[in-house]
């Protein structure tokens, strides 16, 4: 059985009696929130995520719905025909508009009711002096002289009841003729070959021509050092490296050459020289040096030895450089928009030479020795390659005009090879971080 503490009855006698009541505002605000107004609003606000995907669904369904081409027919107007090259729609509307004349019109003369026929007919059969009369269809050509011959041989009334027979089927032979010539199959617009030809062109897929480019940028680096040893035994020398050295700030800048697709796809390709800075700065406050002096008597005989001992402090500063040359393979995607062009990379840089000129400590007693490549008695401890380094950067091209773009670019590169030789104690692993300001040109 559990016992409560005495505090809580202490609690319980001295605040029996006492009552706290709530604001009467405070029951209107519940009240009100518990109206539908309110919940409705709530509700809303709980489920506006589903709604608004609901009405985006219907939407896109409705849309899909309206643009569904129901009829099977094609008309002669979906196809690229210019309207002024074919007079096939200017005689339907004249012949419709003969046929409302006569729809409206009284019993008239066997003479009239026969030169309208001739009119039709002229209307209805290709003229000679048209370019495209010659390639009408041959249903066309024997279909037209057919309906004006029947209508003619129809066009000999003897009284009023036959002439209203001969405007009615008069009437309905042009309509008839009429839909038969918007048929597609039938080919009723008045066009040679060689204009279907030109008129009607497959869709093409390009955008424009292929472009080659000739970049030349300029930009900072930020060096990303990594040090390991490749056994346990020298962690220590690595963090003396490490302890002694620091990276400022180095450059890089790049002559490439740009071949652009229409499609947007691009190969880049030039060379990149990339300087590598950072300081070695050495001191010991404890540096004992040993000075041993010889004394000779007058035949060169040595008498004695002087030894000098000095302890003080040494300081060594040394400004280390790295350079590389290397040559970019590069595959791109543009985008453009307006006068704005981004381009997305990713390739890998070849490295053709790698140089040193500088100090850092020797792994044998900690001292500050010499690295340069260019000198005989320098340390052994880097390659003159360091292979292949992987590339990636986003580009940002402003068009100034229509040759000349002047673009950023920051980009990553990443070498997988350590720089230094199988035989020195550590590995070192370069990230470059670069961010590179260029002129663009078009070259062809």
């Amino acid at each position: 059985m559990s016992q409560k503490h005495p505090l809580d009855d202490t609690f319980r006698r001295k605040l029996r009696h006492y009552e706290a009541h709530a604001p009467d505002a405070l029951w209107q605000q519940i009240d009100a929130k518990r109206s539908w107004q309110p919940k409705l609003t709530n509700r809303f606000r709980y489920y506006k995520g589903g709604l608004a995907l609901a009405a985006t669904v219907v939407l896109a369904l409705g849309v899909f719905i309206l643009n569904q081409d129901t009829t099977t027919s094609v008309e002669l107007g979906f196809f690229p025909i210019n309207p002024e090259a074919t007079t096939t729609q200017k005689i339907i509307a004249e012949v419709q508009s003969s046929e409302a004349t006569q729809a409206i019109a009284s019993p008239i003369e066997e003479n009239t009711i026969v030169s309208s026929n001739i009119a039709i007919e002229n209307k209805l059969t290709p003229t000679q002096t048209s370019h495209s009369s010659e390639t009408l269809n041959n249903e066309y050509l024997t279909v037209a002289p057919v309906l004006a011959e029947e209508i003619a041989a129809k066009a000999v009334p003897t009284t009023e009841s036959q002439i209203e027979d001969v405007v009615t089927e008069s009437a309905a032979s042009n309509r008839s003729f009429a839909n038969f010539a918007a048929l597609p199959v039938t080919s009723a617009a008045p066009l040679a070959i060689a204009d279907w030809a030109t008129e009607l062109k497959c869709v093409s897929f390009k955008t424009g021509k292929r472009h080659w480019y000739g970049e030349l940028s300029a930009g900072t680096t930020t060096s990303l050092r990594d040090l390991s040893a490749r056994e346990g035994e020298f962690i220590p020398y690595a963090r003396g490296r490490a302890a002694t050295e620091s990276a400022q700030l180095s450059y890089n800048t790049e002559a490439r050459l740009s071949i652009v697709s229409p499609s947007g796809v691009a190969f880049r390709t030039g060379l990149n020289y990339t300087q590598l800075n950072d300081q070695f700065k050495y001191v010991n406050d404890d540096e004992t040096q040993l000075t041993i002096t010889e004394v000779q008597d007058d035949n060169g005989q040595i008498i004695s030895r002087d030894t000098i001992i000095v302890v003080g402090q040494r300081r060594v500063e040394t400004q280390n450089r790295f350079r590389m040359i290397d040559v970019p393979l590069v595959l791109g995607y543009e985008l453009s928009h307006h006068k704005m062009t981004f381009a997305f990379n990713a390739g890998m840089y070849l490295n053709l030479t790698y140089q040193q000129k500088g100090d850092f400590i020797s792994p044998t007693d900690q001292e500050p020795v010499s690295f340069s490549s260019d000198s005989r008695d320098a340390y052994p401890a880097y390659k003159s390659q360091i292979g292949l380094g992987w590339y990636g950067s986003i580009g940002m091209y402003y068009r100034m005009n229509a040759r000349t773009h002047v673009y950023l670019e920051p980009s990553l590169r990443m070498y997988t090879q350590s720089s230094t030789i199988e035989e020195y104690p550590l590995k070192q692993n370069y990230v470059l971080g670069s961010l590179n300001v260029g002129l663009r040109r078009v070259i062809f």
